[in-house]
């Protein structure tokens, strides 16, 4: 079990890290399309063009569907957050709270400041062993492994929030299919999915490697290098 436990978190790791790059990607662009929005409207003399307005949003729209369609993707050779949770579906027993708890105590145990203060430590293990367990309650429930149930009812939100937005692309971006062609996915729709599968994420990778989630760069940062581009005259 051990080795299988250090064979399937390792895998999953790198499954993870690549999810992440696609989710932070999404948050980013997502950050874009909302400061030249906020733009526009601030200068609305300048950007009173249905044709800008309505490029903006399909450019924005098809990135964003493209990059969900690859984190729904049902091909096990991909890194998909459909098949990372189907492949967790599968070793879900692996999940346990005891090897949470264990973790996490010894992201403490870990750092020097704590080796030669045993009855601090003491405490401190104490406490980190209470709040890993109300934890890993919170993610998983009353139960000691996660359970299939949890994890097919978080599959279900995803494939729910993502359905018509894979479906656009399958038809009409990767494809050009007969007859009359639907809008794109809405901003809200895009929205929607992003809440949910970011939520997840977070959750399955404290779950798996005891980490805190960190997107980047920040609302300010998009928002000050956007805003800049507008404030400078480009020559092409």
């Amino acid at each position: 079990m051990d080795e299988l436990y250090k064979q399937k978190t390792e895998e999953w790791r790198e499954w993870l890290d690549s999810i992440f790059m696609e989710l932070n990607y999404l948050r980013e662009i997502r950050l874009i399309y909302l400061q030249m929005v906020k733009l526009m409207n601030q200068n609305l003399q300048t950007f009173s063009y249905t044709f800008f307005r309505h490029w903006l949003l399909t450019n924005y729209s098809t990135c964003a569907s493209l990059a969900i369609r690859r984190l729904v993707d049902n091909d096990n050779r991909t890194f998909s957050l459909l098949v990372l949770l189907r492949d967790i579906a599968a070793h879900h027993s692996l999940i346990a709270r005891a090897k949470y708890v264990e973790m996490m105590i010894e992201n403490v145990v870990t750092d020097p400041r704590y080796i030669n203060r045993n009855s601090f430590f003491i405490r401190l293990k104490k406490k980190e062993e209470k709040r890993a367990n109300g934890e890993f309650t919170k993610y998983v429930g009353n139960f000691d492994y996660l359970s299939p149930v949890v994890i097919k009812r978080d599959i279900e939100e995803v494939i729910d929030s993502s359905n018509d937005i894979k479906k656009y692309v399958n038809q009409y971006i990767a494809h050009s299919q007969k007859g009359k062609r639907t809008n794109p996915p809405t901003f809200r729709q895009i929205a929607r999915y992003l809440t949910i599968s970011i939520k997840t994420f977070t959750k399955y990778d404290r779950l798996i490697t005891g980490r805190s989630s960190h997107f980047s760069p920040s609302k300010e940062k998009i928002e000050n290098e956007t805003k800049a581009i507008f404030e400078k005259k480009l020559y092409v």
